[in-house]
């Protein structure tokens, strides 16, 4: 990941909208941001963590917004290598503080740059994917890209203990010390609660024995015998009611044969009377139906008369309304006449209407073209300015390049520098091995002090002779060249201005051709359009007499006409329905008036034939309706007759019959309730024996199945046991943080194997870094001296810029074990202060180290305030503090 653009406004001292463009400062793999103390530097990296992560570790939302501004927003533009395709994002984040001291996040969002495409706008789903694409959660994040130089520099000096809680917090190995014995505490708490639960779930189960469900079958059997004796005894008194049954059917049967003879009898003696009635029967009858065909005629002549009025009504009201219509078709006609003028106004409208829509767009493109022009003529006249402008900065770069030929003769001024360098430099190697043989006369005397002090005496006399072959002496002056050196710089920087306004003004010279080429076509086609629209509107004028007003004419007219054509249209539908109505209206009235005549003819004839049949002992209508009543059917009253003397013959037959079967028979008619008792307390015993039976077979498979239930729970119990006793042993195996310190151990180790790659590089193949965990009993990091033959050397053997060399090798290592959670390249590395402490020589061997480490796809920032380092760094970013009246601010510098 590589930061292109932060802007950040209202985040802590950068209360202003402040631009920090990081495009240019990481082209050369190093740069640094710079600023006095509590200028804010840091918050650069602050605003970073902020956009990506929408928070800042350890800080509350009231610390990171400006208190001025109450509302602080962030954007980061970032680049990030993904299988091997370079991909830019935008993320935009505004956070509010509310009135109670909390804060919302107003604004969320992330940009895919190279599809222009929204990923996520919610703050949620923002952290999310942020997350997925740096492969890094926000406290990776900052132990890996952005580190303190303190936070690991404790790893050279520190206690193993101090070593342990520093590893601890940055890969969490917690989850292998203290958290792992609290897991195993607790896992082994669940075991026992296991266990517990397992014991309580084994008490419902003490009864059931394999004994106690023999017995239990046993018990089943003797129901089952029992119950065999009950229902044999059910059996033969089933037997008994069936055949008490029968007699007490029989006994029921000869009552109700002798009550319907006794009904024969008594109809015979009603049936004397009807027999007088029977030669009065037929014509009776014939009275009784032509009285009733009286009645349905008086009736139905009745609902024609009223149905005839109806109509006759109806009849009356749809000619009013056919009257009504034909007096309104006066006024139609006029509204037809005004229909026709109205389709005629159109038809000429609809002639001139492409015409006018015409006419319209010409006007329309002849505006468009004027504002064209007006806007090209514009440009031209400012590029024409811009070119004069061009032309007088040309002329005066001319004349100072001319001035400055003449001051930048270097061969004169070279003369006899190469040598004067050369004496400076051997002087200072002198000057150094004088100072290390001085430094010997403090050693006791000895070998290796004699082959050093002849070592140094032999390079010294080395440098003395070089000296003697030089051919200037002593006070070589280098103004001159560095006056020619900065006349040539200034001429270079001249020249190199003078082709950047030449190559800008044949650029801004194609541009006004172009303009005005555009210039001269535009006018024209703008008098072609003008042309065209005079030539329409005299046109259009001729037919009409306001061009403006025709379009509320055309509408009027058009809505006026619909409206004319649907009363039209709705009287010509109206008339065709009163008059389709009014036929069938007159129909229905004709046909009623016929029915209701032929009823009324048809009533008076059968009442004069209902009056023909009085006489010969039926006197009227209440006479023949009671004789009619009393004989009933004629035919089927002999039939009755006859039916009843069968039934009484056939009655007595079976009287007889039933007499004998039950003079046989032993019951009494009391015996039913004796066997009906029975049959009930035998029931009563079956149901409680089955009962007992079912309960009994149930008791037997639960008592089984609760039997199988406690072996597999005491099985459980077992795996439980096994279990706690594993998880005891474990932890007592890892208690006292022993396991802790054996993994971090070995993380330290991986560590170190990682920082020696990085360690070699930068001090030229001397040192190499180890880690030992109690072997040969040394504990911690040391030093390996590939110089001393291999000899391992204590870290505080070492200077301050060796030591520094070391601290930041496995600083980057530690950084990159972290970053290997990820899938992404690590590109990109913050070192925050840290140089405070290191003096010149030593600030040279730090910058000397991390320009070793930069490279194309590798990134270095320093944040300091040391003036040397930013005078040796040439990309930087400048902080300046706040004022009483504005934020921090910065500005890029690239030399």
């Amino acid at each position: 990941m590589k930061p292109i653009k932060l802007t950040l406004e209202g985040v802590r001292s950068f209360s202003e909208k402040t631009v920090v463009d990081f495009s240019e400062v990481i082209k050369d793999g190093l740069f640094g941001i710079f600023g006095n103390t509590g200028s804010g530097k840091s918050t650069i990296l602050d605003g970073m963590i902020l956009a990506l992560y929408g928070r800042l570790p350890g800080l509350e939302m009231s610390e990171i917004v400006n208190a001025r501004s109450q509302k602080a927003s962030v954007a980061l533009e970032f680049e990030i290598k993904i299988k091997g395709e370079r991909k830019r994002y935008l993320v935009e984040r505004v956070v509010s503080l509310k009135k109670d001291g909390g804060y919302k996040d107003a604004k969320a969002t992330l940009f895919d740059m190279g599809e222009n495409l929204l990923i996520a706008s919610q703050p949620s789903a923002v952290n999310s994917e942020i997350e997925k694409i740096l492969g890094l959660g926000v406290n990776e994040f900052t132990k890996c890209i952005i580190l303190p130089q303190g936070e690991f520099a404790k790893f050279v000096s520190s206690s193993k203990a101090e070593r342990v809680k520093i590893i601890e917090k940055l890969f969490d190995l917690g989850r292998f010390g203290d958290r792992f014995n609290v897991k195993l505490k607790v896992k082994l708490s669940s075991l026992y609660a296991e266990k517990d639960k397992l014991s309580a779930l084994v008490a419902p189960y003490v009864e059931a024995t394999p004994e106690v469900v023999e017995q239990t079958y046993k018990e089943i059997k003797t129901i089952e015998s029992e119950i065999k004796s009950t229902n044999e005894k059910i059996a033969k008194n089933d037997y008994n009611i069936k055949e008490f049954e029968k007699f007490y059917d029989k006994h029921k049967k000869l009552s109700v044969l002798k009550e319907r003879l006794d009904e024969i009898e008594k109809e015979n003696a009603r049936n004397k009377k009807v027999t007088e009635y029977f030669s009065l029967y037929p014509r009776a009858e014939k009275i009784v139906a032509a009285s009733r065909e009286v009645e349905e005629t008086a009736v139905k002549l009745e609902v024609a008369k009223k149905a005839f009025a109806d109509a006759r009504a109806e009849y009356d009201r749809v000619y009013a309304k056919k009257k009504e219509l034909e007096d309104k078709g006066e006024e139609m006609g006029l509204l037809l006449l005004e229909k026709g003028k109205l389709e005629k106004s159109l038809y000429e409208m609809d002639a001139v209407k492409g015409e006018v829509r015409l006419l319209r767009e010409k006007r329309n493109e002849r505006d468009e073209k004027r504002k064209e022009y007006a806007l090209l003529d514009k440009k031209v006249l400012s590029l024409q300015a811009e070119i004069d402008d061009l032309d007088l900065k040309i002329s005066r770069l001319n004349e100072k390049i001319e001035s400055l030929n003449a001051l930048c003769d270097l061969d004169n001024a070279l003369k006899g520098v190469r040598d004067g360098v050369l004496r400076e430099e051997f002087l200072s190697e002198i000057s150094y091995y004088d100072e290390r043989i001085a430094g010997l006369a403090n050693y006791d005397e000895s070998l290796l002090k004699t082959d050093v002090s002849d070592e140094y005496n032999k390079r010294k006399a080395w440098f003395e002779g070089r000296i003697e072959g030089l051919s200037v002496g002593e006070g070589v002056e280098f103004d001159e060249i560095e006056n020619v050196k900065k006349y040539t710089e200034l001429k270079d920087g001249a020249v190199k201005n003078l082709n950047l306004l030449t190559g800008e003004k044949g650029k801004k010279n194609v541009e006004l051709s172009s303009l005005k080429e555009r210039r001269a076509q535009v006018l024209t086609e703008g008098k072609a359009l003008s042309d065209s629209v005079s030539s329409i509107e005299q046109k259009v004028l001729n037919i009409v007499d306001n061009i403006n007003d025709f379009d509320n004419n055309y509408v009027f007219c058009n809505s006026r006409l619909l409206k004319i054509s649907q009363l039209l249209s709705d009287y010509d539908s109206e008339v065709k329905k009163v008059d389709a109505l009014f036929l069938k209206k007159s129909e229905d009235h004709a046909v009623l008036s016929k029915e209701y005549q032929l009823l009324a003819d048809d009533y008076k004839i059968k009442e004069e034939k209902a009056n023909c049949l009085f006489g010969d002992g039926v006197d009227g209508v209440k006479k023949a309706v009671e004789i009619v009543e009393s004989v009933g059917d004629y035919e089927k009253a002999k039939l009755r007759r006859e039916k009843d003397a069968a039934e009484k013959l056939k009655l007595t037959s079976e009287i007889e019959e039933i007499d004998c079967f039950l003079s046989d028979r032993v019951f009494d008619l009391d015996d039913g309730d004796r066997l009906s008792s029975e049959k009930k307390i035998l029931a009563e015993r079956l149901a409680y024996l089955t009962e007992n039976l079912g309960k009994s077979k149930k008791k037997a498979t639960d008592l089984a199945e609760n039997c199988q239930k406690r072996k597999e729970i005491e099985k459980e119990i077992s795996l439980v046991d096994r279990e706690i006793i594993k998880f005891g042993r474990l932890s007592e195996v890892v208690k006292d943080k022993k396991f802790a310190e054996y993994v971090a151990a070995e993380f330290l180790s991986d560590v170190a194997a990682d920082a020696r790659k990085i360690l070699l590089e930068l001090s030229c193949g001397k040192y190499d870094v180890v880690y030992l965990d109690g072997l040969d009993g040394k504990d911690g990091f040391f030093i390996v001296d590939n110089l001393r033959g291999g000899v391992r050397r204590s870290i505080a053997t070492l200077s301050g810029g060796e030591t520094f060399l070391v601290s930041l090798s496995l600083a980057l290592s530690l950084s990159a074990q972290v970053y290997s959670k990820s899938d992404k390249p690590m590109e990109f590395f913050f070192l925050d202060e840290g140089f405070g402490t290191l003096d010149d020589d030593l600030v040279d061997v730090v910058l000397d180290s991390l320009s070793k480490l930069r490279n194309e796809r590798f990134t270095i920032g320093l944040i300091s305030h040391l003036s040397e380092l930013k005078s040796r760094i040439d990309r930087k970013i400048i902080v300046e503090g706040a004022t009483e009246t504005k934020g921090s601010s910065v500005r890029i510098n690239v030399s």
